[in-house]
C-alpha cells in the first residue's frame, strides 16, 4: 500500500510569495496548510481476491481512505491481465455500494499497463467515515478459474483529506 500527497506548489509558492516568507517555520505552516491530492494505491493478485462462489471474488483493501476525504476519481492499471472468463469486470466500492468509486466497466481480463477508464465515483464524494474500499470482480460464469489464475491489479484512489 502506497499513499501518497500531491500539495498544489503553486498555491504554496503563492501564499509564500504573498506573506514575503522567507523563515522556515512560515513556509513550513505554508505548506501544512495547502490542499493536499492524495492517493491510495495497492496492486493485488488474482489469487488474493476470495471465491465468494458463483460468479463473484471479492477482496478488501489494506490501506483506508479518512473520514471528511473528498474522492475525486479512480484509476486502475491491470499490469497482468486475470486469466479464465473474458468477461471479468472489477467494481471499487465501500463495502456498502459496490460500485461507489467507479461508474465506468474495468475490464481485468485485458493488460492495461497504462491504466483502464474507471469513470466518475457513482455515490457521494464526500467520505462521512474512514473506510477500506472493497474489490470485486465479476464475470458471467464461475469466479473460480478468473481468481485461481495470474493476473494483477493496480487501483489508484484519489482524495483530498479535508480533515
Amino acid at each position: 500500500m502506497v499513499t501518497r500527497s500531491l500539495a498544489n506548489t503553486g498555491q504554496i509558492a503563492a501564499a509564500i510569495a504573498a506573506a514575503a516568507v522567507t523563515s522556515t517555520a512560515a513556509i513550513a505552516a505554508a505548506v501544512a496548510a495547502a490542499p493536499r491530492i492524495n492517493v491510495l494505491s495497492e496492486t493485488h493478485l488474482a489469487s488474493t481476491f476470495t471465491d465468494g462462489t458463483a460468479a463473484v471474488g471479492t477482496k478488501t483493501m489494506t490501506g483506508s481512505i479518512p473520514a471528511g476525504a473528498i474522492i475525486l476519481g479512480t484509476k486502475v492499471l491491470v499490469p497482468a491481465g486475470f486469466a479464465g472468463d473474458v468477461s471479468a469486470a472489477l467494481t471499487i466500492g465501500d463495502g456498502s455500494d459496490v460500485d461507489r468509486y467507479n461508474t465506468g466497466t474495468i475490464d481485468v481480463f485485458t493488460t492495461a499497463a497504462t491504466g483502464v477508464q474507471s469513470g466518475a465515483p457513482s455515490g457521494s464524494r464526500l467520505q462521512v467515515a474512514a473506510v477500506q474500499p472493497v474489490l470485486t470482480v465479476t464475470s458471467d460464469a464461475d469466479i473460480t478459474p478468473v481468481i485461481a489464475g495470474a493476473g494483477s491489479v493496480t487501483v489508484n484512489i484519489y482524495y483530498i483529506a479535508t480533515v
